[in-house]
């Protein structure tokens, strides 16, 4: 028995020396800060405005203490940047805000290294780094523009990651910096010791005169600038793969209007041909670095080094490319109307209602129309080439003359215009007629100093003017506004511009009356 008293008292002054502590002190383990595996990055136009969340475990020390927390990341093994700092156990942005605080503009995979690091009141630190892939999956673009400009010339396009390339037109020396921002804000490349560099005291770049070929690495912060001396189209389709058959398709510039035209003889339609420059498939650099820039694919979205093209018609073609803008883009227009119908809302969109025409030859159409005063009239006209909508109609679209199906209606205001179509100018020029006269010799027409003034007839419509004491044999033509740049003569049955000029028939009181609505154009006397 006494053993066991012994025992037991021995087990409670074990039991009160384990009871000896402050009944309020806890322990606090030390534990490092943990993030969240996550998942790689796609950004695109879909993803863009998506979340992006980092979670992380809270970081102990062994003893209570405020602990702060600092997320910054590294892009490619590049320098940290600080993205946040936060007592919360999480950092939430969006893919797109990610994109540029990293100031990617560029498409491409980009390994990024996000590190979140704990640091307590006591000054001790932990921390933690995770890999995600962030790809950008968007072309991405330089702007080029030159100093002071409000809008970029053109653009340079993005094939691989960190490169760039595309087509410079200049009409004088100019002066240009790549913005990486469609509205030139941002950073903006320029030169500096020989390198593209985007700090401020970089200066602008200096482009010659003409077409150019330009490419930029920005990762070795390197730029080719290949002038390109001309543009021809080269294959079967126009002749032959050799230098001779190319030499009869070369490109002019239009500086009006900022395309490249070529007019090519006895086109073989389904046949293959490609648009190359310099007259070389490889234009080479000052450094004799070679780049395959011809450009093949499809009309409406021509590549570099793409495949053939194959010819749409046979015969004189009219072939007109846009470098001006991408995608880079060219027509092709075949042989030349010799015929076209105006078809729009003053007669009700049909083509079995009475219409106007313009005819012509060697690709010039000419014609007079007179557009009425009604609502119908305002929703404009389109030239159609049948007497249905099957063969190519022609509106307009981009400020040019366009055969595409979206392209828009042609309007003019009410009364009667001039029409001059030069199919493969791609030109359209109306002049609106406020008068219509007769002018001759003798006292009855003026003496070729003043117009008698026709009126229209609308019942019939046709012009008429009656004049007295008309002689006989006496010379006249018809002209518009009072002005030699639009007349009439030749044969009355049959008349011309700049037609020789008109004799009378009749004598006396003659009345004359003009159909100019139809051809042939023909005036007779009464």
């Amino acid at each position: 028995m006494k053993i066991w008293k012994y025992i037991l008292s021995a087990a409670a002054l074990l039991a009160l020396g384990a009871c000896n502590h402050d009944a309020d002190e806890m322990v606090i383990p030390t534990r490092n800060l943990d993030i969240a595996n996550h998942s790689n990055v796609i950004v695109n136009d879909l993803t863009a405005a998506e979340e992006f969340s980092l979670t992380w475990t809270a970081a102990k020390f062994g003893v209570e203490t405020e602990v702060e927390y600092t997320v910054s990341a590294a892009v490619d093994g590049g320098e940290a940047v600080t993205l946040a700092t936060t007592s919360n156990l999480y950092y939430t942005t969006t893919n797109a805000a990610l994109l540029e605080a990293f100031n990617i503009s560029l498409g491409g995979e980009f390994t990024v290294t996000f590190t979140v690091t704990a640091t307590a009141t006591t000054g001790e630190t932990s921390s933690d780094s995770i890999n995600i892939v962030l790809t950008n999956d968007k072309t991405g673009y330089l702007y080029v523009a030159t100093s002071g400009a409000t809008e970029a010339i053109t653009k340079l396009v993005q094939f691989e990651k960190g490169k760039l390339r595309g087509f410079v037109q200049t009409t004088e020396a100019t002066n240009v910096k790549l913005y990486v921002n469609n509205d030139l804000t941002g950073t903006a490349y320029g030169v500096k010791g020989g390198n593209l560099s985007s700090e401020a005291d970089a200066t602008a770049i200096a482009l010659t005169a003409g077409l150019h070929y330009v490419q930029v690495n920005l990762d070795e912060a390197k730029m080719v600038d290949v002038e390109l001396t001309s543009i021809g189209l080269i294959g079967e389709a126009v002749g032959g793969w050799d230098d001779a058959s190319e030499a009869k398709a070369m490109f002019t510039f239009d500086a009006t209007k900022g395309v490249w035209t070529a007019v090519v003889e006895n086109v073989v339609a389904e046949k293959e041909y490609k648009v190359r420059f310099n007259k070389m498939w490889d234009v080479v650099d000052a450094a004799g670095n070679q780049y395959n820039i011809s450009l093949g694919g499809a009309l409406d979205d021509l590549k570099m080094g793409g495949d053939n093209l194959v010819a749409k018609y046979n015969g004189k073609t009219t072939f007109t490319l846009d470098l001006s803008k991408y995608p880079y883009t060219m027509t092709e227009a075949g042989p030349a109307p010799t015929e076209l119908y105006i078809i729009g809302g003053y007669q009700g969109w049909s083509h079995d209602a009475a219409h106007s025409t313009i005819k012509g030859e060697n690709g010039v159409l000419t014609g007079y129309f007179y557009m009425p005063d009604n609502a119908k009239a305002a929703e404009g006209f389109k030239f159609c080439s049948q007497h249905n909508w099957d063969g190519p109609n022609f509106g307009q679209k981009d400020d040019v003359i366009n055969t595409d199906g979206d392209a828009g209606n042609l309007t003019l205001e009410p009364g009667l215009w001039h029409i001059k179509f030069d199919y493969y100018a791609n030109t359209l020029t109306t002049t609106a007629i406020t008068k219509v006269g007769l002018i001759g010799n003798g006292d009855a027409f003026g003496g070729w100093g003043t117009d008698v003034e026709m009126a229209y007839n609308e019942a019939t419509q046709t012009w008429s003017a009656t004049i007295e004491n008309v002689p006989a044999d006496n010379e006249y033509k018809v002209r518009f506004n009072a002005d030699w740049g639009i007349n009439l003569g030749g044969d009355a049955t049959n008349l011309t511009q700049d037609g020789a000029n008109l004799k009378t028939v009749k004598s006396g009181t003659v009345t004359y009356e003009l159909n100019i609505f139809a051809h042939p154009y023909t005036i007779v006397e009464q």
